[in-house]
């Protein structure tokens, strides 16, 4: 009776997991669906708009260039979410192969243009060649500057640096800006749909996190109110490539 009685207990106790485990999985569905709907109705907005003044604006070579712009501005951030929405519905597949990460870094490094291209420094090391999925590596080097310049005044910097570690190679984004708050970074930094920015998914660092465990990696934040973060990516030599 006693055996019956605490195999009854453990199936109650597993059952009432299991309902807390939907009841947060359903949750966050919701909260990721808000988010998307707001953000894919946003885009649509944008590309109304430009298509309905491109009708009054024909001959106007510089609100085409504008309009062109904006167009592939949008694309670009329709891309980013959907490439966001793969970290939800499965494992990330990667494309390894070794490759040189600073050259990954002089390449990301040329998209970005204005005021956050001109707080941006290299930091170069001298490394060897890096197992990894070079495009998935620039999407969180992307993320990553992107938060940067937001955390960073106009006269802030912003600094890309890469250096060998003990089998591993570092890729490092430091920045002066206002920093994390502790409870913050302690508690939801990487949890999905959390963010201290106003206009913000959440679902950048808990991407980032995904692809460098996928490569075998880590990704380490490290941060002060009032005085900057860092953020190392930490990619380990061993495992070899994969094509």
């Amino acid at each position: 009776l006693d055996d019956l009685c605490h195999a009854a207990g453990e199936l109650h106790k597993s059952e009432l997991l299991k309902t807390q485990v939907e009841a947060r999985e359903a949750e966050a569905f919701r909260s990721f669906s808000t988010f998307l709907l707001h953000d894919l109705k946003n885009f649509a907005s944008t590309l109304s708009l430009i298509s309905k003044n491109a009708v009054h604006h024909q001959g106007n070579p510089e609100f085409q260039r504008d309009a062109f712009q904006s167009v592939f501005d949008t694309a670009e951030k329709m891309k980013r979410l959907c490439n966001s929405l793969r970290t939800f519905v499965g494992s990330i597949a990667l494309q390894k192969q070794v490759g040189d990460l600073n050259r990954v870094v002089q390449e990301v490094a040329k998209t970005f243009d204005g005021s956050l291209f001109a707080r941006l420094h290299l930091d170069l090391g001298d490394i060897p060649p890096v197992p990894m999925d070079a495009g998935e590596v620039a999407s969180v080097l992307k993320n990553l500057v992107l938060n940067a310049g937001e955390a960073t005044p106009s006269a802030g910097s912003i600094t890309v640096r890469t250096a060998r570690g003990d089998g591993t190679v570092d890729l490092s984004v430091v920045d002066d800006g206002k920093g994390i708050p502790r409870s913050f970074l302690e508690k939801e930094l990487f949890l999905p749909f959390r963010t201290t920015k106003s206009n913000g998914l959440g679902i950048g660092l808990f991407q980032s996190k995904k692809i460098l465990e996928a490569h075998g990696g880590t990704l380490r934040v490290e941060s002060e109110e009032g005085k900057g973060t860092t953020v190392t990516a930490r990619f380990p030599l061993s495992g070899g490539a994969e094509t």
